[in-house]
């Protein structure tokens, strides 16, 4: 069937004017002064000329309802960023055999002229304008929802620890939830305009939805803050509602901690345990429900597809509040006490050495549930029996062993997918680098992996970084990855790939070990029998070096010594700089001489068996402070002290130690000049 085709060329009728009010001055070719007005044609570019918004609409909609356009097609229409003044384009999609006399995708979206080079596929992780998601229609139904509702009170009597004090009472009272809300809220306490907070193809799974019990109808006046709903997929299939709650959090003050273990920590409770009984709870987090005289902070208008309006507000905590994760996350403490096993929000993980202990803890875990009335579902891995293997929070263990890596299923789709295939090629947008980089950072911090030996893809994510931050990079702008770079990205696909097996590291042998650094003078001491001591100056080019980098150094010299008397060691490493701590904690640093240092400390390490724990230490404790300020030890050692060979590391070196950060306009970055 062939398209029909709309007359661009409408005669717009005069309008009357208000004798009471002054004439506005006639422009030309504007809609009222009674000439014909032109639109180019929508199915390009989409660009009003020198016409009246209100008129444009206007010939628009009669000229779409004669050809028998839907209300909600013709609201998309005149709705779409050509009519609200956005300096944005519209890129069409193909031709298709239509109805309709032209089509195009409101959601995709560029920051000027279209490219047909870029991708400018939507996400909904990065909005272009900075508003709400688009409600996409539906393509499936929302996931069932557990009518189950906790009993608050007894919530609350089961803690012992006071971790639900103040945090509970805002979702369970009103004059709670106005405390905490800012002192300038009130001013945003206002209706949104109804183009904007609408979700738009919602009301079709309303009836579901208030079934389950987490919406209410209400009339329009009802609710204070408007929240707009949408859908994500998950990965059964099914739909999660999620509501955009920024308009809420931007007028609420910060909510408490969280309290979530670090991972490494939780990663630590598992290996020293023989047994886990794992379960998770079922939509935890609708699960609490909101007092009657709070839902009206929770509101929303859905609608459907032929304009269709309705208003309802939440009867039970959402995702998307700031408040909800901490509100989960305690609770779940409160049903798991730490002594009995870990929680991860709505992951329960009961331990124990013997199959006994860990049995017991789950039966106490069960009757607090069974006691507030929190409903649970088990997977088919252990079906609430204790086990030495599980796959968890995307990590498999095994207790036997004590060991642990990365889940398979994640592995296989990070090496499948097809952002990586644009990095691999040299060109992909930002977007696509981050999602990739982002996997591999990821990947390093649960093996406890080093990125400074990444160290030109470290460097080059700093430059992209800045860029991004001062808007000289757009996130959807294809970019030219070096090859020093990408054979950083190869490099940690084949280590992902390979997913090797993480044990925990067994010494029996601890050593201190202490660093200082002054302005022109380094020390290091080793803290054995008898003690150890090397120190000496810095060089010329460390005169401009920035103090952080001036620390990190005399770390890596107090590594070169521990390597030298005490290998295959713990080593306690005390440093005074706060930043240098965590730089050498991590193992990577946003400054490139920084990451060149970390890189041959850690090599060092690597190479003599030497384990890293660096701790912070205050000035006046600092057994090697008094060494870099004039006290010289006669037995003290000359230190080998890393120097960069290559006159362009050299230079690279020099700018950015200069100010202990990574300088913008400083050299490329080279590939690590290696002792």
């Amino acid at each position: 069937m062939e398209r029909s085709t709309v007359s661009l060329v409408h005669p717009l009728r005069k309008r009357k004017r208000n004798r009471r009010r002054r004439p506005r001055q006639r422009r030309k070719g504007c809609a009222r002064s009674g000439r014909y007005s032109s639109l180019c044609d929508l199915s390009g570019s989409c660009v009003v000329e020198k016409v009246g918004v209100r008129a444009v609409k206007t010939v628009v909609r009669r000229e779409a309802k004669d050809l028998g356009w839907r209300a909600d097609e013709i609201g998309d229409l005149v709705g779409g960023p050509c009519f609200r003044g956005q300096q944005k384009h519209w890129v069409p999609k193909p031709p298709r055999p239509s109805l309709k006399p032209f089509d195009y995708d409101p959601y995709k979206l560029v920051d000027g002229p279209f490219s047909p080079d870029v991708d400018v596929s939507y996400s909904s992780e990065l909005r272009v304008d900075g508003a709400s998601p688009p409600s996409r229609k539906a393509a499936g139904v929302i996931a069932p929802i557990t009518t189950q509702r906790l009993d608050l009170d007894k919530l609350v009597s089961l803690d012992r620890e006071g971790l639900l004090t103040d945090i509970l009472d805002v979702i369970r009272d009103e004059r709670c939830f106005l405390k905490a809300l800012r002192d300038d809220a009130s001013c945003d306490l206002r209706k949104p305009s109804m183009s904007r907070s609408t979700s738009r193809h919602m009301l079709e799974h309303l009836p579901s939805l208030v079934s389950y019990g987490v919406f209410r109808e209400v009339a329009p006046s009802t609710p204070k803050v408007i929240l707009p709903a949408f859908t994500v997929t998950k990965k059964s299939g099914g739909l999660r509602l999620v509501c955009d709650g920024r308009k809420l959090n931007r007028i609420m003050r910060p909510p408490p901690k969280m309290l979530l273990p670090p991972l490494h920590d939780v990663i630590n409770r598992f290996l020293s345990s023989n047994f886990v009984i794992h379960c998770d709870a079922r939509s935890w987090f609708y699960q609490f429900p909101l007092a009657p005289s709070v839902q009206k902070y929770f509101g929303s208008r859905l609608s459907a597809a032929r304009g269709e309006h309705k208003t309802v507000t939440l009867q039970s905590m959402c995702m998307g509040w700031s408040w909800a994760p901490a509100i989960a996350q305690r609770s779940a403490m409160v049903l798991l006490p730490p002594s009995e096993g870990v929680c991860w929000v709505d992951n329960f993980f009961c331990v124990g050495n013997t199959a006994e202990e860990v049995q017991r803890n789950y039966a106490n875990f069960l009757q607090r549930c069974h006691a507030v009335g929190a409903e649970l579902h088990w997977d088919d891995q252990g079906a609430g029996k204790p086990v030495s293997t599980f796959d968890a929070l995307g990590i498999f263990f095994d207790l036997e062993e004590k060991r642990y890596r990365m889940s398979d299923d994640w592995v296989r789709k990070l090496v499948s997918c097809d952002e990586l295939k644009c990095v691999r090629s040299g060109r992909c947008t930002a977007r696509q680098w981050y999602r990739v980089f982002g996997c591999i950072v990821w990947y390093y911090f649960v093996t406890n992996a080093k990125l400074c030996y990444l160290l030109d893809a470290m460097s080059f994510l700093r430059r992209m970084a800045s860029k991004l931050g001062y808007g000289e990079l757009g996130w959807d702008v294809e970019i030219q990855v070096p090859p020093s770079v990408l054979r950083n990205v190869e490099t940690a696909i084949g280590s992902i790939a390979t997913n090797a097996w993480v044990s925990k590291p067994s010494c029996s042998r601890t050593v201190t070990a202490w660093s200082d650094a002054s302005f022109d003078q380094w020390a290091a001491v080793l803290d054995i029998d008898p003690p150890r001591l090397s120190q000496g100056l810095f060089t010329d080019m460390w005169a401009p070096a920035h103090i952080f980098i001036k620390e990190v150094g005399a770390a890596l010299e107090a590594i070169q010594l521990c390597a030298r008397h005490c290998a295959g060691s713990v080593v306690q490493l005390m440093v005074d700089n706060l930043a240098a701590v965590h730089a050498i904690r991590r193992g990577h640093s946003s400054n490139f001489a920084a990451n060149l240092l970390l890189l041959n400390m850690y090599e060092t390490a690597a190479q003599a068996g030497l384990q890293i724990e660096v701790e912070w230490v205050p000035t006046h404790l600092q057994v090697a402070d008094k060494y870099t300020r004039g006290v010289v030890h006669p037995a003290a050692e000359q230190g080998v002290y890393f120097v960069p060979r290559r006159r362009e590391c050299i230079t690279s070196f020099r700018n950015h130690a200069r100010t202990g950060r990574f300088s913008r306009v400083g050299a490329q970055p080279l590939q690590p000049c290696r002792q």
